[in-house]
């Protein structure tokens, strides 16, 4: 996804965690995430607050303002962000470049 405010959003599914009936769908959280989202904070928050678990996804995120790039693992209950801004990267070695393969990586 590519919203008017330069925040950039692409997933792909990792293995799957717990399901929580009572969470809200990733279609609605990515929906409120991108027509609202005005930074990478932004769309965090939509996509981790109520999460309902049934897709889980390593999520890739860049906002074209501020030339930051960062990576969200998000299971139902737990996350993992990862923000160039910060130096946090995957692996050491691997500075300046995020990647999603369909495994954890934390």
């Amino acid at each position: 996804y590519l919203n008017s405010k330069g925040i950039i959003l692409t997933e792909t599914t990792i293995k799957q965690s717990r399901f929580n009936p009572d969470g809200t769908p990733l279609a609605g959280r990515c929906r409120r995430a991108m027509q609202y989202g005005n930074s990478i904070d932004d769309v965090v928050k939509a996509l981790t607050d109520g999460n309902n678990g049934l897709y889980t996804n390593d999520w890739l995120l860049g906002d074209a303002n501020t030339n930051e790039v960062a990576s969200l693992e998000l299971g139902t209950t737990t996350h993992k962000l990862r923000r160039s801004s910060k130096n946090d990267w995957h692996l050491a070695g691997t500075e300046g470049f995020y990647w999603g393969c369909n495994n954890t990586k934390d």
